[in-house]
């Protein structure tokens, strides 16, 4: 009788069990934001405060915390250039700002303020 070959099982195909992979996570660190308030600046035109809202050592604000003038036009020539200064002020990321033509007392009075709540930050 000839001899019977035993056919071998057909053979299996083992995949590798797979873990679910952890989601990746990216943890970005906000720098802290702080206010800080400067002194009141007396000038002839009347009184200036600012207030400073900075992320790490980035001004993202600047606001005016109090102002009087004493008169109408002071008044008006403030509420033309505060503006202004502020965002000059933001674009250079500090004190280095022009002088608003024809509001010059007021323009110093913003650096001044400016610097007094920069100082309170530390910058």
């Amino acid at each position: 009788p000839p001899a019977t070959q035993a056919q071998a099982p057909p053979a299996t195909q083992v995949t590798p069990a797979t873990s679910p992979r952890a989601p990746t996570t990216t943890t970005t660190t906000q720098p802290t934001t702080s206010s800080f308030t400067g002194s009141l600046i007396s000038y002839p035109y009347g009184d200036l405060q600012l207030q400073v809202t900075m992320s790490g050592s980035k001004i993202d604000s600047i606001s005016v915390a109090q102002e009087s003038a004493p008169d109408p036009r002071s008044e008006y020539i403030n509420g033309q250039a505060i503006p202004i200064l502020t965002q000059e002020a933001l674009a250079a990321q500090g004190v280095n700002i022009d002088v608003v033509s024809g509001a010059s007392f007021t323009s110093q009075a913003f650096a001044q303020a400016l610097q007094s709540a920069l100082a309170q930050a530390g910058s």
